[in-house]
This record gives structure tokens, C-alpha cells and sequence, in this order.
């Protein structure tokens, strides 16, 4: 079968959706990869606070999937709204590898005896996602923060340029440093962020294949590279996600993964910032509805 794939065009979204190809065509499909601008990505001079964070990069190409243009969507799945558009779904998750964000930042501005964000004083940090300010300013309200936006090359190229260091998902540098993108990381530190404490978007570092439900064929063969564990952490991400949604620059940050100490065990980790208000939760158990029912009644509750 020959599979129309839709897809932004930076660098980070052509390989994460030549990964979903190589996974068709091992399979015996033709692919084609059809690129596709994003309001987004067509807005990199404002603020996410200015043009709505809420499905920004995943518009235009789902409704090329509805119209009939591509066959399949592939997404950074933190991108997708919490609820599918009508007549759209998730068929797979095909990977998911470390959800973690990292800071990346002039050496000269780090200091390791400062704790969990070893950046000095007076910092200048890069960052438009109002989670990553929040939890920045929970943890060292001396930071000074500044709006950043562009690609990850862009945005690693704008240290030194009024930025002293920049926080990103490290799925996404990961898998452009895997895939040999060239990026100039000279006389810079990456400093990983433990997740579990600067808990991260939900689904981040998940890739997301969309399809439309009545096309049978397709989802059947979407199904088929699904990962179910990946799958089954990042629908209960999603589902905590769909509960704050309505306050689009509500700062929420949740994370599902397996209890290191027994794999019987899962854990939920989510933070929520209401009112001024940090809220956290930590759960742990074997059963995801009722982590999340226990993560619900702390969030809620407080």
C-alpha cells in the first residue's frame, strides 16, 4: 500500500516520521512523506501566550488527514490536544524514549554546587512553555526568564545571544544527535533534568501516529507498531491532561512509569500550578484507573 505520511518540516518532525517509514516499508509499504507549515511554525516571532498553545503544530496537518491529502499524521505527541479532533484517532504510539527536559547552557553560567538547576545567579533561561516557568521559578526564583522560540537548532544557537542557557525536551536533541543533525553544542553543557522531580509534559518523548477512524485499512496497519506499554502511560498522561486542558496556560506536568523496585508497580507523578499554587501528586500502584482517580482526588482536594 502506498502511505501518504503528514508531517511538519523541521528537522526534528522529518525524522521522527522517518522512523514511522522505515517501520511501513519494512513491512512491505510504499511511503511518502508530505510536509506540511503549522501556524506554529509560521509564528516564531510571538509568544505562545499571543497565538494559543493548544494544537499549534498539529492543525493544519490534521485537517489534511480529514481532507483526504495525507493517510496517516505522524506528531510529537505533546503537541496533540488532550481529545482528538472529530473523525481522528490515535492508532499508535510507536515509541516513547526519555520524557526528561534538559537544560542546555553556557559552561561559564554553570555551577554544580547549586543544587538541582546548577545555573548561577541571575541567569538568563530560555523558555515559552508556562510549565517549564513554573517549575523553573518553583525551584529558583533568582532565574530570570525570557520567551524563546524556533526549532531546537535555533533555539541552541540563540545561547550566548541574549540567552545564557535554554530548556529542552531531550528526546528531541536525542534523536537529532542520533539521526548525525549537526548540532553546535561547543562550550555548552547539557544538564538533564530528573522527571520525576521537574516532571515533564505528558506523553513527552512519545511519537504519535494519527489516522482517521473510518479508513479501516490504515489503522489496522498503524495498530500493528504500536507499543502497548508506551501506550498505556501515555493515555493515562493524556487523560490527567484532558482535566486541566480548559485553562490552556495552566501549568501541568505528569509523568507514568514503572516502579524500578518491583515492575509489578507503576508510578504518576504530577505537578499543577493553580492560583499561584503548586500542587503535587505521587502515587503508586498496579491498577492506571486508580492512580488516576488517587491523582485526581489530591489535585482537586488541595
Amino acid at each position: 500500500m502506498h502511505i501518504r505520511i503528514g508531517t511538519r518540516s523541521s528537522d526534528l518532525a522529518i525524522k521522527q516520521s522517518l522512523s514511522v517509514s522505515k517501520h511501513l516499508s519494512s513491512m512491505g509499504h510504499k511511503t511518502e512523506l508530505v510536509k506540511i507549515d503549522t501556524v506554529g511554525d509560521l509564528s516564531n516571532n510571538l509568544n505562545f501566550s499571543e497565538i494559543g498553545p493548544i494544537g499549534i503544530f498539529v492543525k493544519e496537518i490534521e485537517k489534511a488527514l480529514i481532507e483526504g491529502k495525507v493517510d496517516i499524521a505522524v506528531h510529537s505527541c505533546k503537541d496533540l490536544p488532550a481529545t482528538s479532533s472529530e473523525g481522528l484517532t490515535i492508532a499508535a504510539i510507536s515509541e516513547r524514549i526519555d520524557p526528561a527536559d534538559i537544560i542546555v547552557a553556557n559552561r561559564d553560567y554553570v555551577d554544580s554546587s547549586l543544587g538541582f538547576i546548577p545555573l548561577k545567579e541571575n541567569s538568563v533561561i530560555g523558555t515559552s512553555s508556562v510549565r517549564r516557568k513554573s517549575w523553573l521559578e518553583y525551584f529558583r526564583d533568582d532565574i530570570k526568564i525570557k520567551p524563546i522560540r524556533g526549532n531546537v537548532p535555533t533555539r541552541i544557537k540563540k545561547i550566548n545571544k541574549g540567552y545564557d542557557a535554554i530548556v529542552l525536551a531531550n528526546a528531541g536533541i536525542q534523536r537529532l544527535l542520533d539521526n548525525k543533525i549537526n548540532l553546535d553544542l561547543e562550550g555548552l553543557e547539557i544538564i538533564r533534568l530528573d522527571p520525576e522531580i521537574f516532571i515533564p509534559a505528558p506523553s513527552q518523548g512519545a511519537i504519535a501516529i494519527q489516522c482517521h477512524e473510518r479508513n479501516t485499512n490504515i489503522k489496522k496497519i498503524i495498530e500493528s507498531i504500536n507499543d502497548s506499554d508506551a501506550r498505556r502511560n501515555v493515555d493515562l498522561e493524556r487523560l490527567l491532561l484532558a482535566q486541566f486542558e480548559g485553562g490552556c496556560n495552566l501549568p501541568f506536568g505528569s509523568y507514568c512509569f514503572p516502579d524500578t523496585d518491583d515492575n509489578q508497580y507503576i508510578k504518576l507523578v504530577s505537578r499543577l500550578e493553580l492560583n499561584g499554587k503548586i500542587i503535587e501528586s505521587r502515587v503508586r500502584g498496579k491498577n492506571r484507573k486508580e492512580l488516576f482517580k488517587k491523582t485526581m482526588s489530591i489535585l482537586i482536594k488541595k
